[in-house]
């Protein structure tokens, strides 16, 4: 029987920064990216949980993995019609799991610096698109 690939994801939520993590088990690594609040339109730590979220299905996609469990400890977010549209769009698995079951990824959202090369531009786009789309629905 093949495991299944998991993904963790975190947010830590400040007043003007928002760090997401997310923890590839696979691989055994985690990415850190801290993001400008006003620029991502981010007022709550549901909105960093959601673009954890987001930043581990552009992770995804990017990598064409097949069969990934993204996991979240935000039960609002998984449970959301954001992660719903996500599942069905990009066929990924977005499930939650008690905070702490989640401890990697929590103290990666933690840390001082990025970890990611990310690009900032794509996430905050993707986000923007998927946040406002599903909001109108």
């Amino acid at each position: 029987m093949k495991k299944r690939k998991l993904i963790y994801t975190d947010a830590s939520y400040y007043k003007d920064k928002t760090t997401i993590a997310l923890y590839d088990k696979h691989i055994n690594r985690g990415f850190v990216l801290k993001v400008n609040n006003k620029k991502f339109k981010i007022k709550s730590n549901y909105d960093s949980e959601m673009l954890a979220v987001i930043h581990a299905v552009i992770y995804v996609q990017k990598k064409n993995y097949k069969k990934y469990y993204i996991l979240t400890d935000s039960k609002a977010v998984a449970d959301s019609k954001t992660a719903l549209k996500l599942k069905e769009r990009f066929g990924v698995n977005i499930s939650w799991l008690p905070r702490e079951a989640n401890e990697i990824a929590d103290q990666l959202s933690r840390l001082k610096k990025n970890t990611s090369r990310e690009n900032i531009n794509l996430l905050r786009f993707v986000y923007e698109l998927i946040v406002n789309n599903t909001n109108k629905r």
